[in-house]
């Protein structure tokens, strides 16, 4: 099981960001929300401004809803609505005519 090898890893590895990525997917696949949200918030902890922070914002809204806790999704959306939505039009707008 991906879990138990990944939980095996030194915490001061280079490949920490990985490792809790992979995580991640590999509890929800397993379908164990807790423990995927576990180690997305230490992701989102530790790399914030990594480049699948994104979509690990989105995937705890998507694991809250999942869960039946509504307003705790629509609560961790949010956030993600108001990051990305002034990105909407930016491509067209930099692109030279």
């Amino acid at each position: 099981m991906a879990t138990h090898w990944y939980s095996k890893l030194s915490g001061d590895t280079d490949y920490l960001a990985d490792q809790l990525y992979e995580q991640v997917w590999a509890f929800v696949r397993l379908e164990d929300d807790l423990h995927a949200l576990e180690s997305l918030e230490l992701f989102l902890l530790y790399f914030p401004d990594h480049l699948n922070a994104g979509r690990l914002r989105l995937a705890r809204g998507h694991l809250q809803m999942r869960r039946g806790k509504w307003e705790k999704a629509t609560d961790e959306y949010q956030p993600v609505v108001d990051d990305f939505t002034p990105l909407r039009g930016a491509p067209h707008d930099s692109l030279p005519l």
